[in-house]
């Protein structure tokens, strides 16, 4: 007796086929140069089945952005606003961790992302780690109990600014970094930064 797929999976499949072939289109030619028809023969089906599941291939872009924009943003919750420099250190660890492997398993479409070839959503990327990073650092200031010296809203532009920019170039090859490397620095730089607001006791010079 064979086995047949249920229409579930079948349409689970059709979607993971023309989520690949359009991420890999894109890393050939702009997506403005990207039809349905080139997407429908890359991942080996017709223009009915492509209409069947998606209107548009900007329908299909959108799902694949906000599928990708929900994992990330669920490892980025992980952290928490910690007092205590070691909890929040070892939250810090696991969360880069998570978040590398998950760069990692999606490369083509970070890349894409993070090269601007898709400048609303990057744009949209960055707005939303803007938002939860200043959650995250403003409720750590308020349990360190510290003021900080550092203009808030710099800080936060510097630090996303600064991270966007480094994994671009290490996806792209252009840092001679093992991911165990990478994520070490990213941690130290983390420990530096995390004293700024707070969660090790740091504040203002003391007046003499």
């Amino acid at each position: 007796m064979s086995h047949q797929e249920s229409p579930d999976t079948r349409a689970a499949r059709t979607r993971t086929l023309l989520h690949a072939a359009l991420l890999d289109l894109v890393n050939e030619k702009p997506y403005v140069e990207v039809s349905v028809t080139d997407i429908a023969k890359k991942a080996g089906i017709n223009r009915v089945t492509f209409y069947s599941h998606y209107s548009s291939k900007d329908e299909l872009i959108e799902e694949i952005v906000e599928e990708k924009f929900n994992e990330y943003f669920a490892i980025v919750e992980y952290i928490k606003p910690l007092k205590e420099m070691e909890r929040l250190m070892a939250a810090l660890e696991i969360y880069f961790r998570k978040s590398l492997y998950h760069i990692r398993r999606n490369m083509k479409f970070y890349r894409l992302l993070l090269s601007g070839a898709l400048p609303e959503y990057k744009d949209r990327f960055e707005g939303q780690l803007h938002v939860r990073l200043k959650q995250i650092l403003r409720k750590a200031e308020i349990n360190g109990g510290v003021k900080s010296p550092v203009d808030f809203d710099f800080y936060v532009e510097w630090t996303i600014g600064g991270s966007i920019h480094i994994i671009r170039k290490w996806l792209a090859g252009e840092m001679s970094t093992s991911q165990e490397q990478f994520m070490e620095q990213m941690l130290l730089i983390s420990a530096v930064s995390s004293k700024l607001f707070g969660t090790s006791g740091y504040g203002p010079p003391t007046p003499r």
